[in-house]
């Protein structure tokens, strides 16, 4: 019997050693949200997930598994006897030691931004000169078809010419009888010398 009370006991000791370290991670992560207002409902989700694991794995390998009143007792005493006098001599600690850790992480930021700077100018870069192939590209074939379609004026000069060539040989050839304007045009003409002297 002795020997139960004492181990009660115990368990309900470790038990407020618990709810003064879960304490102590309130304060650390509320220091983080006071900087990270966007990150409050994150930081509040992640205390509850490890606490209630510390909690879950304390009462099932210390507490044999049984949730008793002494060591809810313990819990809830640890966390106010931390509240109630460690937390606010430790608030400036918590408070230096998260603007050292953002004051780091923005001088590793630092490169990492230059890179991204670097990156987005090769991008550009590399667009103006995409733009660039493609405006010559355009250019070219444009010019290809504007050589194909004076080809095909040549060739309709050509035929232009091959009809005015065709109209030369039978103006050349004289008067066609069945055209009705024919003898208008030869009666027209005048008279070839050599034809009035061998008659």
């Amino acid at each position: 019997m002795g020997a139960d009370v004492s181990l009660r006991l115990l368990v309900c000791l470790q038990a407020g050693l618990l709810g003064m370290t879960l304490g102590l991670l309130y304060d650390v992560l509320r220091a983080f949200r006071l900087r990270l207002r966007r990150l409050t409902g994150v930081l509040d989700i992640l205390y509850c997930i490890l606490a209630g694991t510390a909690v879950f794995l304390f009462t099932l390998y210390r507490a044999r598994g049984q949730m008793s009143l002494l060591l809810l007792l313990g819990l809830a005493g640890g966390a106010a006897v931390f509240f109630r006098f460690l937390s606010r001599p430790l608030q400036p600690v918590w408070t230096f030691w998260v603007d050292t850790l953002a004051f780091l992480l923005h001088l590793i930021a630092i490169p990492l931004r230059g890179m991204e700077r670097l990156c987005k100018k090769i991008a550009g870069h590399g667009k103006n000169l995409f733009y660039f192939i493609r405006k010559c590209y355009t250019i070219k074939t444009t010019r290809g078809n504007r050589r194909l379609q004076k080809g095909g004026r040549r060739r309709g000069k050509g035929k232009k010419a091959a009809k005015a060539k065709i109209r030369r040989q039978h103006h050349h050839q004289g008067p066609d009888p069945g055209d009705p304007g024919g003898h208008r045009r030869a009666a027209a003409k005048p008279p070839r010398s050599g034809a009035g002297r061998r008659g």
